[in-house]
């Protein structure tokens, strides 16, 4: 590469010729011939280039462009009016909550706790608005909360709900902000009588209760049964909805492997409904909760499943004690909602239980 060519690429694409070839001067110091080449350069640089210059630093174009950044100097206020947040019913998109029905509650990220400190807590819900009203004193433009909407301290009739909330970067003199979103609540429901029926002569029912007594019916073989699985509360749903086969505790069977082999399937009815296949002894010995494949349980998904459980065929080989098929919401037997992490929030629907006794 000659030099001429050198200086053209790093001139950034103006085509420069910088010939020396014809110079016929002879330099007695090197530093005079580099003092000739700076001033060729900057000669070149500044009478091609003007325009090149004035791109890379201008304030409105270019690469380097920043046009889009927020001001600087911004300082976050205080909501000192107050915020808000729209709450309505999930199961009834227009209707709203009761005066005092919702509260709320606010953490700084990362440091939800819920019987620890918290940034602000709702002071009222106002019907006529459907808000969640907050004072907002200690709630800041331009900052990130985490946020939960419950029913009272420890209520039971809504499902909480969490989520992250960032306030928007406003005008010092706006105080006040109701959040651009409206949050929908779902209210909990409760289950449908389990209500086993069987031709099988052993089943005895009373009250969730099935007694199989080994003298006076025969236990032996498939024991099949029908029952309700459903939400029994008009505008309302189960959350997370589960089925569990398992020993009662203090009642365990005198061996766990009389039961051979557990199946259910859906009857009739189970709109949106995924019931495991197979056989689910398994999970029945390690007490596993069997996902229903729907996060909301509503009415209109209610079925009638067909249960069986496979005993020994011989009847001396059927031990004695009692198992269980339980019913309950939040993916586990008295599981409570989950608000950021705790645990101790205690909103869930009652299980519906049924026990089945082998006596002697």
């Amino acid at each position: 590469m000659n030099k001429a060519s050198s200086y053209y690429m790093v001139l950034g694409g103006k085509k420069i010729f910088v010939e020396f070839l014809n110079i016929k001067m002879k330099m007695k110091k090197g530093t005079v011939g580099l003092l000739v080449v700076v001033l060729v350069l900057v000669a070149g640089f500044w009478g091609y280039n003007q325009g090149w210059f004035d791109n890379v630093f201008s304030a409105t174009g270019g690469a380097d462009d920043d046009s889009e950044a927020l001001p600087t100097g911004y300082v976050p206020h205080a909501l000192t009016s107050g915020f808000k947040i729209k709450v309505y019913n999930a199961e009834d998109t227009d209707a709203t909550f009761g005066a005092n029905d919702v509260y709320g509650k606010i953490w700084n990220p990362g440091t939800a706790d819920w019987t620890g400190a918290f940034v602000e807590k709702s002071t009222t819900f106002t019907t006529s608005t459907a808000t969640v009203d907050f004072t907002g004193a200690s709630i800041y433009t331009g900052k990130t909360y985490d946020v939960v909407l419950y029913q009272g301290d420890g209520g039971t009739s809504l499902y909480p709900e969490t989520l992250t909330i960032t306030i928007p970067k406003l005008d010092s003199e706006i105080t006040t902000l109701t959040y651009a979103d409206t949050v929908f609540l779902f209210p909990e429901g409760s289950f449908s009588e389990s209500a086993c029926d069987s031709s099988t002569d052993a089943f005895d029912e009373s009250t969730d209760t099935v007694t199989l007594n080994k003298t006076a019916q025969t236990v032996q073989g498939s024991l099949t049964w029908d029952c309700t699985f459903g939400q029994a509360t008009a505008g309302a749903v189960l959350e997370d909805p589960i089925i569990l086969f398992r020993e009662k505790p203090g009642s365990e069977l005198t061996d766990i492997n009389d039961i051979e082999h557990v199946y259910v399937s859906i009857k009739t009815g189970g709109s949106g409904l995924t019931i495991p296949s197979g056989d689910l002894v398994s999970e029945f010995r390690a007490g596993v909760p069997l996902s229903v494949g729907i996060d909301k349980l509503r009415s209109s998904n209610n079925a009638v499943l067909t249960v069986e459980f496979d005993l020994p065929a011989s009847e001396s080989d059927v031990g004695t004690g009692t198992f269980q098929m339980i019913f309950d919401d939040l993916g586990d037997y008295r599981a409570k909602a989950n608000i950021f992490g705790t645990s101790d929030y205690d909103t869930h629907a009652s299980a519906e239980i049924t026990d089945f006794v082998i006596t002697a």
